[in-house]
């Protein structure tokens, strides 16, 4: 596996995606909010989109990094390089 590095602000922290990520980003996904990223999606679907995103790491060295809000513990999101078949990969904010 390769190494995901953590990146720290005085505010957040950018890490490794980990599995209890996955219900802030399947209710994210489930939501009319995620109109601009191909939803909204069925809990399996963004499942299938979360660990796609994870496994990019190791496929392609890059890919989406989990933010976490260094003073409450929560993940308001993530951030990253994704290339989910798209010609070229894109920054995802």
């Amino acid at each position: 596996m390769k190494t995901i590095h953590t990146l720290s602000t005085e505010r957040l922290t950018q890490r490794a995606p980990q599995a209890g990520d996955f219900p802030v980003s399947a209710a994210f996904f489930a939501s009319e909010r995620s109109i601009h990223e191909g939803g909204p999606l069925g809990r399996a679907t963004a499942w299938k989109q979360f660990a796609s995103a994870v496994g990019q790491w190791e496929l392609k060295g890059y890919g989406a990094r989990s933010i976490e809000d260094r003073t409450t513990g929560t993940y308001p999101g993530e951030t990253g390089i994704l290339h989910h078949g798209h010609p070229a990969p894109e920054v995802r904010q």
